[in-house]
């Protein structure tokens, strides 16, 4: 049995765009130079120019839009990973060798791994069918007797097998413009609807609409003969296509995606539907099923309507093990039989992926872990800069120091962040500047990356004092910055999330053993303690989460919220008092811990800031202090541990954020370029106004 590999997005390949992760897999799309590398050194029989992908899968298991887990910190389903890639695989393969067409698909380095050509995609997802059965048979239920403009007869019973293979398309992801097509995600469309607008669904030409349909019938009836000659009957399964440049340069048809697996098609038993018509599922609509039956209440799975109850449902729930490992069982023995061999299995996924990419590829980027750039403006401070680095050490985060005055070399204090605004790497960088801190309020305007201050001077309020666009945050202590950065990077690097949940559980442990040393009494460990978190690998959205201690200061937390928006960042506000609540704020902390995307909390709390100090302790997430009352020098003076960063102003916050979640999300990196561009250019024009009117004069 292998070992599960639940979080796909964060491995060290090579790569100059954000990772795209999907709910099972992840896409790595590969610099052009190691594209044109890759093409020439294997021989990929794809055009000089053309793109290439790293495409990982995971083991994780989606059913109704969501992300299911398991007891016991099951966080996927043993081999389904390989399964899926092996069974797919192996069909793509098989159309390949009868002439129907290629694949997306170039090699596969590792059961887990395709290398693959991007392609243009066709915005259509089709279902070949040919019984009746699932979502199709409750419509015809209710009533319902044309699918996608196909009619179909009275009398069906449940699971019968159609007259003919249907073709029932739909939209691939949300088309805007197109008459007659809703603007909704997977909605059923007509060979109609497809004739009259084919450009807008990437249809090259019209006549390519006959191409698509036949290699629909064709690849359904090649995978169909060939289960039925293992007594396996093949119901129907979804196909996905795009267009490729072969060596010619010569566009063409493939498919892509996957095809033939229990993800994406339903499969029964043989002899058991022929003999009484009984249904046996050897795909995941057998998991779907048991959903419908496990939960009391099975509408909330059809309810489109209900889909926020659906996904508090599956992220609150643990299924039963047993639940997960009959999946396991089911694509073990389905992939096995449709490629009569034993199934690959790994004991150390993540691990070899690395390996193989890394010296039979050469894809692995050694330097593209997490970097905090410790920027001074004099070397006469290099004890303050090398504890900084040594703290950022303890969560195994590389350093730079670099020397660059802002009031002495502003051109190439700009020049620099200019360099390091083009690095992929998740990077912040540290200001350590005296006095007059204009290196992180320069630094902050300019960058796309998150700026902290931490004086070699200790308490300076000029780091807080920087107008809307300088976003620099505060923090005093060294060691606070240390935890501040493994915070701000533990959702992009295994190695700092590790270290960051050691060092909070080594320093709780310490507290309840000295606790535990002065009353002569163990530890108890009914009361709520620390948990390392729990990711489950899907790239959630970035996330702000604004907590307050009281709902008094909503004026306050929806400023905030409204600055957010402006960079496209998702916010929730949460009501939470760290002295009346300290438990229940706690398990909220826990709570926003297992979010798998990036996430940062913003605490307004005015008076005592306990609410920042408390939840930045426990938190795998970088917490930035915002109070209500402003100017609060309660959010600098935690002790170690405690490594809330402070932020005066609602505007630079929501800047700081943007500029923390711009390497993942290409819609606020893009916000916030506009942004500081804007307000650059405002600079230019009011000078060249003030020009013009001297030169009339």
């Amino acid at each position: 049995m292998s070992v599960v590999l639940d979080v796909n997005d964060d491995l060290p390949i090579r790569t100059d765009e954000p990772v795209h992760s999907g709910k099972v897999r992840a896409v790595y799309w590969l610099t052009k130079e190691d594209s044109s590398r890759l093409i020439q050194e294997k021989g990929y029989d794809v055009a000089p120019d053309s793109d290439l992908a790293v495409m990982v899968i995971s083991d994780r298991i989606s059913a109704y839009d969501c992300i299911w887990h398991g007891e016991g910190g099951m966080n996927g389903v043993p081999n389904k990973g390989a399964a899926l890639n092996t069974i797919a695989s192996h069909w793509f393969k098989l159309f390949k060798e009868k002439g129907l067409a290629d694949s997306h698909i170039l090699d596969v380095p590792h059961p887990l791994v395709w290398v693959v050509q991007k392609a243009r995609p066709v915005m259509i997802e089709a279902i070949s069918r040919q019984y009746i059965t699932g979502s199709m048979w409750r419509d015809y239920s209710k009533g319902s007797r044309e699918f996608c403009g196909i009619k179909i007869p009275d009398g069906l019973k449940n699971n019968q097998k159609l007259d003919k293979l249907l073709l029932t398309p739909s939209t691939k992801g949300i088309l805007k413009g197109i008459p007659g097509v809703p603007e909704v995600d997977d909605v059923n469309i007509s060979r109609s609807d497809i004739e009259k607008h084919f450009k807008s669904f990437n249809f090259t030409s019209l006549e390519h609409i006959d191409q698509y349909e036949k290699l629909l019938t064709e690849g359904y009836q090649v995978i169909s003969d060939a289960l039925a000659e293992m007594d396996q009957v093949f119901v129907d399964t979804k196909f996905e296509f795009g267009y490729v440049n072969d060596k010619s340069g010569k566009e063409k048809l493939i498919y892509m995606d996957e095809v033939g697996t229990p993800d994406s098609s339903r499969i029964w038993d043989g002899p058991l539907y022929r003999e009484s018509g009984k249904v046996v599922e050897k795909s995941k609509e057998g998991f779907r099923q048991f959903l419908l039956k496990h939960f009391p209440d099975p509408d909330v799975f059809t309810n489109k309507d209900r889909m926020k109850e659906r996904a508090a449902l599956a992220k609150d729930t643990s299924l039963p093990a047993s639940a997960l490992m009959e999946v396991s069982q089911t694509y073990t023995d389905i992939a096995e039989k449709i490629t009569g061999q034993k199934l690959a299995t790994t004991q150390r996924p993540r691990e070899e992926i690395i390996e193989v990419l890394d010296k039979q590829f050469g894809l692995i980027d050694k330097n593209r872990g997490p970097l905090v750039l410790i920027a001074a403006g004099s070397d006469s401070d290099m004890p303050h800069l090398e504890t900084l680095k040594k703290e950022l050490g303890k969560f195994k985060i590389d350093a730079e120091i670099r020397i660059c005055s802002a009031h002495k070399q502003p051109g190439r204090l700009e020049a620099l962040i200019g360099q390091y605004n083009k690095n992929n790497r998740p990077i912040m960088l540290v200001g350590c500047a005296g006095g007059t801190d204009a290196l992180s309020g320069t630094a902050s305007y300019l960058s796309n990356f998150p700026v902290v201050s931490c004086p070699p001077d200790g308490m300076n309020n000029t780091c807080l004092t920087n107008p809307p666009g300088s976003s620099n945050a505060f923090i005093v202590k060294p060691a606070n910055i240390g935890k501040f950065a493994a915070q701000m990077f533990a959702r992009s690097s295994g190695d700092v999330a590790e270290a960051l949940d050691e060092n909070i559980a080594e320093k709780i442990k310490k507290l309840e053993g000295a606790d535990s040393k002065l009353t002569g009494k163990p530890v108890d460990n009914s009361v709520l303690g620390f948990q390392g978190a729990k990711r489950s690998g899907v790239g959630a959205p970035p996330l702000v989460v604004i907590a307050a201690g009281s709902d008094s200061d909503m004026p306050h937390l929806e400023t905030l919220q409204k600055e957010l928006a402006k960079f496209n960042v998702q916010s929730e506000i949460r009501i939470c008092s760290a002295h009346k609540q300290p438990g229940r704020l706690q398990a909220v902390i826990a709570e926003y811990s297992n979010y798998s995307g990036p996430l940062m909390m913003v605490g307004c709390a005015g008076g005592t800031d306990a609410l920042s100090g408390t939840a930045s302790y426990l938190a795998n997430f970088p917490v930035v202090s915002c109070p209500p009352d402003g100017m609060n020098n309660t959010c600098l003076t935690n002790p170690p541990g405690s490594s809330n960063a402070f932020i005066v102003k609602p505007a630079n916050v929501a800047k700081f954020a943007a500029q923390m979640f711009s390497r993942s999300s290409k819609e606020i990196a893009s916000a916030l370029q506009d942004n500081t561009a804007g307000k650059i250019r405002k600079l230019e024009e009011a000078d060249e106004q003030l020009r013009k009117k001297r030169k009339l004069a």
